[in-house]
C-alpha cells in the first residue's frame, strides 16, 4: 500500500494517460483492463456484473501464493488512486475481499479500500457501483486519448501479447446467463463500450458476438451434461433460453443431433415439432 501510495503519475507511461484521458470512469477501468498485461504481464483484471455494481478481480495465476497479498493490495491500490485521479476525486469501493487472512494491522487495507473488507475468500476483487463508474473524467481528451491507445495497442502487438477482450467478452456471456442479461447491448454495456465498438472489436479478432454467445452456451451445456445435469428446463433456465423448445433448437443447430437423455421427459409442447 505505501509503495503504491509513493507512486506517482505516469510511472506507467501511456497507460497511466490513457486512464486520465477517458470519458469516464467506467471507460477508464475498461481501458486499463484491457492494457492491463502492460504493466503486469502476468496477470488480468476481470468484470463481473451484480444489478447496479461491478466486481474487479485480479487474476494471477502464475504469481506465488505467499507474494499475492502483496501483488493484490499494490495492484488495487494502484486502480483506485488512478481512477480517483481521473475524475479529480477519491474513490472507495464497496467493498472488497482478499485470498488472504485478516491482517493483524487492518486499518490502512481499511483507509484505501473503505470498511467492508472480508478476508480468506476465493478471490481477489472490489465492488464499484455504477455511480463511480459513471464519473466524467476532468481531463476527458478524446484525441489524445484515441491516439495513446493507437499507441499502446502496438506495444502490445509488438510485445506479442494477445488483446484480451474476446476472452472478456465471453466471461461476461458466461457470467450473465443464468439471469438473461447476455444481449449485447447489456454485455457492451458491462465493457463499457458500445454496441457498435463492440461488434468491431470481435470482428477485428475474427469472431462475432452470434459465434461467442453460441460457443459459450454449447461448452456450458456440455459441462452441464458431464455432471449429470439432464433436466432440459434446467438447462436451458442455465443457458438463458426461454423454454426447452429453443433449446432443442439451438443443440439441433449446433451439432445436428439432440443428447438421447435431454428428450426424457420433454412434451411434444416443450420441443416442438
Amino acid at each position: 500500500l505505501h509503495v503504491a501510495q509513493l507512486t506517482p503519475l505516469g510511472a506507467y507511461g501511456a497507460l497511466d494517460y490513457l486512464i486520465l484521458t477517458s470519458a469516464t470512469v467506467g471507460e477508464a477501468y475498461a481501458k486499463a483492463a484491457k492494457y492491463f498485461q502492460l504493466g503486469n504481464g502476468g496477470a488480468e483484471l476481470r468484470s463481473y456484473r451484480k444489478k447496479d455494481e461491478t466486481w474487479i478481480e485480479l487474476y494471477s495465476p502464475d504469481t506465488p501464493l505467499e507474494h499475492l497479498p502483496r501483488s493484490a493490495q499494490y495492484t488495487f491500490a494502484i486502480l483506485v488512486s488512478r481512477l480517483g485521479a481521473a475524475c479529480g476525486t477519491s474513490i472507495r469501493p464497496r467493498a472488497a475481499e482478499f485470498t488472504f487472512a485478516t491482517p493483524k494491522t487492518p486499518l490502512p487495507l481499511a483507509e484505501a479500500f473503505g470498511p467492508s473488507m472480508i478476508f480468506g475468500k476465493p478471490y481477489n476483487r472490489l465492488l464499484l457501483d455504477d455511480s463511480l463508474l459513471g464519473l466524467h473524467c476532468v481531463q476527458h481528451d478524446p484525441a489524445l486519448n484515441e491516439l495513446i491507445e493507437f499507441q499502446v495497442a502496438r506495444t502490445l502487438a509488438g510485445l506479442g501479447v494477445r488483446d484480451s477482450f474476446v476472452e472478456q467478452c465471453r466471461s461476461l456471456i458466461l457470467t450473465s446467463l443464468p439471469g438473461r442479461k447476455h444481449e449485447i447491448d447489456s454485455i457492451a454495456q458491462q465493457m463499457c463500450v458500445s454496441v457498435r465498438t463492440l461488434q468491431r472489436r470481435l470482428a477485428e479478432e475474427g469472431t462475432s458476438f452470434r459465434d461467442l454467445l453460441d460457443g459459450v452456451r454449447l461448452a456450458r451445456a456440455g459441462e452441464l451434461f458431464a455432471t449429470g445435469v439432464t433436466d432440459p428446463r434446467a438447462i436451458a433456465s442455465d443457458l438463458g433460453y426461454s423454454n426447452a423448445r429453443t433449446l432443442h433448437r439451438a443443440l439441433r443447430r449446433w451439432t445436428g443431433t439432440t443428447p438421447f437423455h435431454l428428450t426424457d421427459g420433454v412434451s411434444s409442447e416443450d420441443i416442438g415439432a
